[in-house]
Protein backbone atom coordinates (compact mmCIF):
# COMPACT_ATOMS: atom_id res chain seq x y z
CA UNK A 1 0.00 0.00 0.00
CA UNK A 2 2.85 2.75 0.65
CA UNK A 3 4.68 1.86 -2.20
CA UNK A 4 1.34 2.32 -4.41
CA UNK A 5 0.63 5.81 -2.91
CA UNK A 6 4.71 6.47 -3.35
CA UNK A 7 3.96 5.74 -7.46
CA UNK A 8 0.76 7.76 -7.16
CA UNK A 9 2.65 11.06 -5.39
CA UNK A 10 5.38 10.25 -8.36
CA UNK A 11 3.26 10.33 -10.79
CA UNK A 12 1.33 13.53 -9.77
CA UNK A 13 4.54 15.19 -9.11
CA UNK A 14 5.84 13.97 -13.04
CA UNK A 15 2.42 15.63 -14.27
CA UNK A 16 2.28 18.67 -12.51
CA UNK A 17 6.55 19.14 -14.24
CA UNK A 18 5.00 18.25 -17.52
CA UNK A 19 2.26 20.32 -17.47
CA UNK A 20 4.18 23.82 -16.30
CA UNK A 21 6.98 22.47 -19.31
CA UNK A 22 4.24 21.52 -21.81
CA UNK A 23 1.52 23.54 -22.35
CA UNK A 24 -0.31 20.72 -24.52
CA UNK A 25 -3.85 19.52 -23.86
CA UNK A 26 -2.69 15.79 -23.11
CA UNK A 27 -0.98 17.15 -20.19
CA UNK A 28 -4.06 18.75 -18.40
CA UNK A 29 -6.01 15.75 -19.14
CA UNK A 30 -3.34 13.12 -17.87
CA UNK A 31 -3.39 15.26 -14.44
CA UNK A 32 -7.14 15.29 -14.61
CA UNK A 33 -7.35 11.63 -14.98
CA UNK A 34 -4.65 11.09 -11.74
CA UNK A 35 -7.09 13.33 -9.69
CA UNK A 36 -10.31 11.74 -10.67
CA UNK A 37 -8.83 8.07 -9.97
CA UNK A 38 -7.55 9.52 -6.22
CA UNK A 39 -11.30 11.13 -5.72
CA UNK A 40 -13.06 8.16 -7.32
CA UNK A 41 -10.67 5.66 -4.72
CA UNK A 42 -11.40 8.06 -1.83
CA UNK A 43 -15.35 7.90 -2.45
CA UNK A 44 -15.46 3.83 -3.08
CA UNK A 45 -13.77 3.28 0.25
CA UNK A 46 -16.36 5.69 2.28
CA UNK A 47 -19.26 4.43 0.37
CA UNK A 48 -17.64 0.90 1.25
CA UNK A 49 -17.32 2.12 5.18
CA UNK A 50 -20.88 2.85 5.41
CA UNK A 51 -22.73 -0.26 3.84
CA UNK A 52 -20.88 -2.89 5.01
CA UNK A 53 -22.10 -4.68 7.93
CA UNK A 54 -20.24 -7.68 9.94
CA UNK A 55 -20.83 -9.93 13.25
CA UNK A 56 -19.24 -12.77 14.39
CA UNK A 57 -21.46 -16.14 15.44
CA UNK A 58 -21.00 -19.81 16.34
CA UNK A 59 -22.76 -22.66 14.74
CA UNK A 60 -23.62 -23.89 18.44
CA UNK A 61 -23.11 -22.54 21.85
CA UNK A 62 -20.87 -25.56 23.47
CA UNK A 63 -18.33 -27.89 22.32
CA UNK A 64 -16.10 -30.12 23.87
CA UNK A 65 -12.43 -29.17 24.43
CA UNK A 66 -9.90 -30.47 21.83
CA UNK A 67 -13.11 -30.43 19.03
CA UNK A 68 -12.66 -27.46 16.04
CA UNK A 69 -15.71 -25.14 16.42
CA UNK A 70 -16.78 -23.27 13.77
CA UNK A 71 -17.08 -19.45 14.09
CA UNK A 72 -18.91 -17.37 11.00
CA UNK A 73 -17.82 -13.82 9.67
CA UNK A 74 -21.39 -12.76 8.40
CA UNK A 75 -20.86 -10.35 6.04
CA UNK A 76 -23.67 -8.00 3.79
CA UNK A 77 -22.65 -5.55 1.26
CA UNK A 78 -25.15 -3.16 -0.01
CA UNK A 79 -22.74 -1.26 -2.15
CA UNK A 80 -22.67 -1.26 -5.68
CA UNK A 81 -18.92 -1.75 -5.41
CA UNK A 82 -16.74 -4.79 -4.24
CA UNK A 83 -14.12 -5.21 -1.97
CA UNK A 84 -10.83 -7.25 -4.33
CA UNK A 85 -9.13 -7.74 -0.79
CA UNK A 86 -10.43 -7.60 3.34
CA UNK A 87 -8.29 -8.45 6.62
CA UNK A 88 -9.83 -9.82 9.11
CA UNK A 89 -8.04 -9.32 12.90
CA UNK A 90 -9.45 -12.19 14.86
CA UNK A 91 -8.78 -12.24 18.65
CA UNK A 92 -9.60 -15.21 21.22
CA UNK A 93 -9.28 -16.23 24.73
CA UNK A 94 -10.32 -18.40 27.50
CA UNK A 95 -11.87 -15.72 30.02
CA UNK A 96 -10.68 -18.16 33.02
CA UNK A 97 -7.04 -17.17 32.56
CA UNK A 98 -7.07 -14.03 29.72
CA UNK A 99 -4.30 -15.42 27.41
CA UNK A 100 -4.80 -13.75 23.99
CA UNK A 101 -4.41 -15.59 20.61
CA UNK A 102 -4.65 -14.18 17.24
CA UNK A 103 -5.39 -14.70 13.67
CA UNK A 104 -5.56 -12.99 10.35
CA UNK A 105 -8.19 -13.73 8.17
CA UNK A 106 -8.45 -12.41 4.32
CA UNK A 107 -11.00 -12.74 1.68
CA UNK A 108 -12.74 -10.59 -1.15
CA UNK A 109 -16.30 -9.30 -0.57
CA UNK A 110 -18.87 -9.06 -3.03
CA UNK A 111 -20.93 -5.87 -4.56
CA UNK A 112 -24.67 -6.09 -3.29
CA UNK A 113 -24.41 -9.50 -1.35
CA UNK A 114 -24.23 -11.29 1.58
CA UNK A 115 -21.60 -14.24 2.50
CA UNK A 116 -20.08 -16.33 5.46
CA UNK A 117 -16.54 -16.71 6.18
CA UNK A 118 -16.22 -19.77 8.23
CA UNK A 119 -13.05 -20.68 10.09
CA UNK A 120 -12.60 -23.44 12.49
CA UNK A 121 -10.37 -22.61 16.36
CA UNK A 122 -9.90 -25.10 19.09
CA UNK A 123 -9.03 -25.14 23.23
CA UNK A 124 -7.17 -27.51 25.08
CA UNK A 125 -8.84 -26.46 27.80
CA UNK A 126 -12.81 -25.87 29.56
CA UNK A 127 -14.14 -22.55 29.88
CA UNK A 128 -15.58 -19.69 27.97
CA UNK A 129 -14.53 -18.81 24.44
CA UNK A 130 -14.21 -14.81 23.75
CA UNK A 131 -13.93 -14.34 19.41
CA UNK A 132 -13.31 -11.12 18.92
CA UNK A 133 -12.61 -8.64 16.10
CA UNK A 134 -10.40 -5.91 16.57
CA UNK A 135 -11.25 -4.36 13.15
CA UNK A 136 -11.47 -5.38 9.57
CA UNK A 137 -9.37 -3.35 7.00
CA UNK A 138 -10.89 -2.43 3.32
CA UNK A 139 -8.85 -1.54 0.79
CA UNK A 140 -9.82 0.27 -2.59
CA UNK A 141 -8.86 -1.78 -6.00
CA UNK A 142 -5.48 0.08 -6.34
CA UNK A 143 -4.95 0.08 -2.50
CA UNK A 144 -4.18 3.65 -1.77
CA UNK A 145 -6.93 4.16 0.74
CA UNK A 146 -8.10 1.80 3.27
CA UNK A 147 -11.21 1.65 6.28
CA UNK A 148 -11.73 -0.06 9.40
CA UNK A 149 -15.12 -1.67 9.77
CA UNK A 150 -16.47 -4.37 12.12
CA UNK A 151 -14.68 -2.72 15.06
CA UNK A 152 -14.75 -4.83 18.46
CA UNK A 153 -17.60 -7.56 17.43
CA UNK A 154 -17.41 -10.88 19.51
CA UNK A 155 -18.85 -13.66 19.94
CA UNK A 156 -18.74 -16.21 22.75
CA UNK A 157 -18.85 -20.24 22.97
CA UNK A 158 -18.73 -22.63 25.85
CA UNK A 159 -16.13 -25.39 26.14
CA UNK A 160 -17.02 -28.58 27.81
CA UNK A 161 -14.84 -30.78 30.05
CA UNK A 162 -14.48 -34.12 28.91
CA UNK A 163 -15.98 -37.09 30.57
CA UNK A 164 -13.45 -40.15 31.58
CA UNK A 165 -14.49 -43.86 32.68
CA UNK A 166 -14.90 -44.17 36.12
CA UNK A 167 -13.93 -47.54 37.59
CA UNK A 168 -15.08 -47.25 40.99
CA UNK A 169 -17.01 -48.73 44.25
CA UNK A 170 -20.18 -47.30 45.95
CA UNK A 171 -20.61 -47.84 49.09
CA UNK A 172 -24.44 -48.73 49.82
CA UNK A 173 -24.43 -49.03 53.35
CA UNK A 174 -26.50 -46.14 54.35
CA UNK A 175 -28.58 -44.83 57.10
CA UNK A 176 -31.64 -46.47 57.74
CA UNK A 177 -34.74 -43.53 58.01
CA UNK A 178 -38.69 -44.13 58.12
CA UNK A 179 -39.09 -40.87 57.08
CA UNK A 180 -37.10 -40.51 53.80
CA UNK A 181 -38.49 -40.02 50.54
CA UNK A 182 -35.04 -41.64 48.96
CA UNK A 183 -34.67 -45.36 48.20
CA UNK A 184 -32.05 -48.00 48.10
CA UNK A 185 -31.46 -48.91 44.43
CA UNK A 186 -30.03 -52.24 45.17
CA UNK A 187 -32.14 -53.55 48.74
CA UNK A 188 -35.19 -53.98 49.12
CA UNK A 189 -37.64 -52.93 52.34
CA UNK A 190 -40.98 -52.94 54.10
CA UNK A 191 -41.88 -49.10 53.21
CA UNK A 192 -45.22 -50.00 50.80
CA UNK A 193 -45.04 -46.76 49.51
CA UNK A 194 -42.68 -47.71 46.89
CA UNK A 195 -42.35 -50.56 44.67
CA UNK A 196 -38.70 -51.88 44.54
CA UNK A 197 -39.08 -55.23 42.16
CA UNK A 198 -41.38 -58.23 41.30
CA UNK A 199 -40.41 -61.64 41.53
CA UNK A 200 -42.45 -65.08 41.65
CA UNK A 201 -44.33 -66.53 44.85
CA UNK A 202 -42.26 -68.37 47.05
CA UNK A 203 -43.05 -70.21 50.17
CA UNK A 204 -43.10 -67.52 52.99
CA UNK A 205 -43.85 -64.97 51.19
CA UNK A 206 -46.74 -62.31 52.52
CA UNK A 207 -50.09 -62.81 50.35
CA UNK A 208 -51.18 -59.45 50.65
CA UNK A 209 -47.89 -58.59 48.92
CA UNK A 210 -49.02 -60.39 45.50
CA UNK A 211 -49.86 -58.11 42.66
CA UNK A 212 -53.23 -59.56 41.06
CA UNK A 213 -53.30 -57.82 38.31
CA UNK A 214 -50.53 -58.58 37.27
CA UNK A 215 -50.28 -62.51 38.47
CA UNK A 216 -53.74 -62.72 36.32
CA UNK A 217 -51.94 -61.91 33.13
CA UNK A 218 -48.56 -63.72 33.74
CA UNK A 219 -51.22 -67.02 34.62
CA UNK A 220 -49.07 -67.42 37.75
CA UNK A 221 -48.63 -65.76 41.55
CA UNK A 222 -46.11 -62.15 40.63
CA UNK A 223 -45.26 -60.90 44.59
CA UNK A 224 -44.10 -56.95 45.23
CA UNK A 225 -41.05 -56.13 47.20
CA UNK A 226 -41.35 -53.24 49.00
CA UNK A 227 -38.81 -50.38 48.89
CA UNK A 228 -36.33 -49.30 51.39
CA UNK A 229 -36.34 -45.94 52.99
CA UNK A 230 -32.70 -44.80 53.46
CA UNK A 231 -31.07 -41.34 54.54
CA UNK A 232 -28.27 -41.66 51.46
CA UNK A 233 -26.78 -37.73 51.21
CA UNK A 234 -23.48 -38.24 48.85
CA UNK A 235 -21.88 -34.85 48.27
CA UNK A 236 -19.42 -33.47 46.03
CA UNK A 237 -17.51 -30.36 47.03
CA UNK A 238 -15.69 -28.85 43.44
CA UNK A 239 -13.38 -26.00 44.70
CA UNK A 240 -13.98 -24.57 41.06
CA UNK A 241 -12.96 -20.97 41.59
CA UNK A 242 -9.26 -19.64 39.77
CA UNK A 243 -6.43 -18.90 41.18
CA UNK A 244 -3.85 -16.59 40.66
CA UNK A 245 -3.25 -16.53 36.63
CA UNK A 246 -0.02 -18.40 35.48
CA UNK A 247 0.97 -20.95 33.20
CA UNK A 248 -1.13 -23.53 35.30
CA UNK A 249 -4.53 -21.92 35.84
CA UNK A 250 -6.36 -23.71 32.87
CA UNK A 251 -4.79 -26.75 33.40
CA UNK A 252 -5.77 -27.02 37.28
CA UNK A 253 -9.05 -25.52 36.45
CA UNK A 254 -9.85 -28.14 33.73
CA UNK A 255 -8.69 -31.25 35.60
CA UNK A 256 -11.04 -30.05 38.68
CA UNK A 257 -14.27 -29.56 36.10
CA UNK A 258 -13.23 -33.27 34.35
CA UNK A 259 -12.93 -34.88 38.04
CA UNK A 260 -16.34 -33.56 38.87
CA UNK A 261 -17.91 -34.56 36.23
CA UNK A 262 -16.71 -37.88 35.86
CA UNK A 263 -17.32 -38.56 39.45
CA UNK A 264 -20.80 -37.31 39.28
CA UNK A 265 -21.87 -38.78 35.90
CA UNK A 266 -20.26 -42.28 37.28
CA UNK A 267 -22.47 -42.40 40.12
CA UNK A 268 -25.90 -41.09 38.05
CA UNK A 269 -25.01 -44.43 35.82
CA UNK A 270 -24.85 -46.57 39.04
CA UNK A 271 -28.55 -44.71 40.12
CA UNK A 272 -26.88 -42.71 42.83
CA UNK A 273 -28.53 -38.98 42.82
CA UNK A 274 -26.27 -37.03 44.62
CA UNK A 275 -25.56 -33.23 45.99
CA UNK A 276 -22.70 -30.85 45.06
CA UNK A 277 -22.25 -27.65 47.07
CA UNK A 278 -20.94 -24.79 44.65
CA UNK A 279 -19.88 -21.58 46.15
CA UNK A 280 -20.90 -17.99 44.43
CA UNK A 281 -18.39 -15.55 44.55
CA UNK A 282 -20.71 -12.51 43.62
CA UNK A 283 -23.17 -13.24 46.18
CA UNK A 284 -20.28 -14.60 48.61
CA UNK A 285 -22.73 -17.99 49.41
CA UNK A 286 -23.15 -21.62 49.11
CA UNK A 287 -25.64 -23.36 47.08
CA UNK A 288 -26.69 -26.91 47.57
CA UNK A 289 -27.93 -28.77 44.58
CA UNK A 290 -29.25 -31.91 43.65
CA UNK A 291 -28.36 -33.83 40.83
CA UNK A 292 -30.34 -36.62 39.89
CA UNK A 293 -30.06 -36.39 35.87
CA UNK A 294 -27.48 -35.43 33.28
CA UNK A 295 -28.97 -32.44 32.33
CA UNK A 296 -28.86 -30.64 35.48
CA UNK A 297 -25.18 -31.71 35.68
CA UNK A 298 -24.20 -30.18 32.88
CA UNK A 299 -26.55 -26.95 33.99
CA UNK A 300 -24.10 -26.82 36.95
CA UNK A 301 -21.07 -26.83 34.52
CA UNK A 302 -21.93 -24.69 32.08
CA UNK A 303 -22.87 -21.96 35.67
CA UNK A 304 -19.35 -22.59 36.82
CA UNK A 305 -17.90 -21.90 33.42
CA UNK A 306 -19.56 -18.67 32.91
CA UNK A 307 -19.29 -17.77 36.10
CA UNK A 308 -15.54 -18.24 37.57
CA UNK A 309 -13.86 -15.56 39.26
CA UNK A 310 -10.19 -15.19 38.43
CA UNK A 311 -10.35 -12.07 41.25
CA UNK A 312 -11.68 -14.51 43.92
CA UNK A 313 -9.08 -14.09 46.96
CA UNK A 314 -11.10 -15.99 49.44
CA UNK A 315 -11.00 -19.96 49.82
CA UNK A 316 -14.40 -21.20 49.16
CA UNK A 317 -13.29 -24.32 51.58
CA UNK A 318 -12.15 -22.39 54.50
CA UNK A 319 -14.92 -20.71 54.46
CA UNK A 320 -17.46 -23.65 54.15
CA UNK A 321 -16.09 -25.48 57.27
CA UNK A 322 -16.56 -21.74 58.94
CA UNK A 323 -20.09 -21.58 57.90
CA UNK A 324 -20.90 -25.08 58.27
CA UNK A 325 -19.57 -26.74 61.41
CA UNK A 326 -20.69 -30.21 61.29
CA UNK A 327 -22.30 -32.18 57.62
CA UNK A 328 -23.52 -35.39 58.32
CA UNK A 329 -23.85 -37.62 55.32
CA UNK A 330 -22.84 -41.23 53.32
CA UNK A 331 -20.38 -40.16 52.11
CA UNK A 332 -18.09 -36.19 51.54
CA UNK A 333 -16.01 -36.18 48.43
CA UNK A 334 -13.81 -32.53 48.21
CA UNK A 335 -12.35 -31.56 45.03
CA UNK A 336 -9.95 -28.86 45.12
CA UNK A 337 -6.28 -27.30 44.47
CA UNK A 338 -5.31 -26.12 47.45
CA UNK A 339 -4.60 -28.47 50.46
CA UNK A 340 -3.78 -27.78 54.26
CA UNK A 341 -3.25 -28.63 57.78
CA UNK A 342 -5.79 -26.36 58.56
CA UNK A 343 -8.39 -27.53 55.91
CA UNK A 344 -7.86 -31.25 56.51
CA UNK A 345 -8.36 -30.62 60.75
CA UNK A 346 -11.82 -29.13 59.74
CA UNK A 347 -12.65 -32.01 57.27
CA UNK A 348 -12.00 -34.47 60.09
CA UNK A 349 -13.67 -32.46 62.82
CA UNK A 350 -16.56 -30.94 60.54
CA UNK A 351 -17.70 -34.13 57.68
CA UNK A 352 -19.74 -36.59 59.87
CA UNK A 353 -19.60 -39.34 56.90
CA UNK A 354 -18.37 -42.87 56.53
CA UNK A 355 -16.31 -41.90 53.79
CA UNK A 356 -14.18 -38.91 53.55
CA UNK A 357 -12.35 -38.37 49.92
CA UNK A 358 -10.30 -35.46 48.77
CA UNK A 359 -9.32 -35.48 45.40
CA UNK A 360 -6.02 -33.00 45.10
CA UNK A 361 -5.53 -31.55 42.23
CA UNK A 362 -1.62 -31.00 41.47
CA UNK A 363 -0.25 -28.62 38.96
CA UNK A 364 3.49 -30.44 39.04
CA UNK A 365 5.57 -33.24 40.52
CA UNK A 366 6.80 -31.22 43.41
CA UNK A 367 3.06 -30.65 45.19
CA UNK A 368 2.82 -34.52 44.59
CA UNK A 369 5.96 -35.71 46.44
CA UNK A 370 5.12 -33.37 49.39
CA UNK A 371 1.62 -34.54 50.40
CA UNK A 372 1.55 -36.21 53.73
CA UNK A 373 -0.93 -38.77 54.82
CA UNK A 374 -4.00 -38.55 56.74
CA UNK A 375 -6.17 -40.67 58.87
CA UNK A 376 -9.54 -41.55 57.93
CA UNK A 377 -9.44 -39.78 54.82
CA UNK A 378 -8.78 -41.19 51.66
CA UNK A 379 -6.56 -38.99 49.42
CA UNK A 380 -6.30 -38.82 45.50
CA UNK A 381 -3.71 -36.99 44.08
CA UNK A 382 -4.49 -36.08 40.57
CA UNK A 383 -2.32 -34.93 38.99
CA UNK A 384 -3.20 -32.25 36.18
CA UNK A 385 -4.21 -33.75 33.10
CA UNK A 386 -4.39 -37.17 34.01
CA UNK A 387 -8.00 -37.52 35.36
CA UNK A 388 -8.49 -41.26 34.01
CA UNK A 389 -5.12 -43.07 35.66
CA UNK A 390 -6.22 -41.35 38.72
CA UNK A 391 -9.86 -41.99 39.67
CA UNK A 392 -9.82 -45.37 39.17
CA UNK A 393 -10.81 -47.41 41.96
CA UNK A 394 -12.70 -44.77 44.22
CA UNK A 395 -15.07 -45.48 46.74
CA UNK A 396 -17.78 -43.05 47.05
Amino acid sequence: MIMMKLLFLILIIACIFFRILYIWNFSIALLAIVCTILFFCFIMVLSLKHSIKINLSVSENNAEKNTPFNVTLNVINKSIFPVAKAEAFISYQNTINGDINEIELYFPIQARNAQKIDFQLTSKFCGKIKVHSNFIIIYDPIRLFKAKIAKNIETEINILPLFHEVNGYINDSCYIDDESTMFSQVKSGDDPSEVFDFHEYHEGDKPTLIHWKLSSKKDEFIVKELSLPINEKIMLFPDIRCYESSEYTLPVFDTIMESFMSVSLFLLENHHPHFTIIYDSKMKSFNEIYINDVKTLYEIILNAINNADIKCKENPVEKFFEEYHEISCSSFTLITHELDREIINCFEQGISSEIKNIIYVTSNNEEKDNIPCFENINLITVSAGKVKSSLNGIEL
